[in-house]
C-alpha cells in the first residue's frame, strides 16, 4: 500500500475485512517516503496504529533512498511512528 494515499488506511481495512488479509506491507521508497517530512511520519504513524488495533502484523520495507537520511532521521521515524504503539 502507498501509505502517502489519502486512501492508503481505508484501502487496508477494506483488503481486512473484505479478503481477510493478515498483514500490511509498506514500502517506504516507492511511495516517495522523506524521512524527516512530517506529514509522511504521520501517515505512517496511522498505518501504525492501525495494524497495532487490529494485533496483525506490519512489514515495514525502510529503503533510504534519499542522500542524506541519517541515523537520527531513522530514529525519529521509529520515535514519532512507533513509539506510541
Amino acid at each position: 500500500v502507498d501509505l502517502l494515499r489519502p486512501y492508503a488506511l481505508e484501502e487496508l481495512q477494506r483488503a481486512r475485512s473484505e479478503h481477510g488479509v493478515a498483514g500490511a506491507k509498506v514500502h517506504l521508497a516507492s511511495a516517495g517516503f522523506d524521512f524527516r517530512e512530517e506529514v509522511h511520519l504521520a501517515a505512517l504513524e496511522r498505518i501504525v496504529a492501525w495494524t497495532a488495533s487490529e494485533r496483525i502484523p506490519l512489514l515495514v520495507h525502510l529503503d533510504p533512498q534519499l542522500r542524506g537520511t541519517t541515523v537520527e532521521d531513522l530514529r525519529h521515524l521509529l520515535d514519532a511512528a512507533f513509539g506510541p504503539h
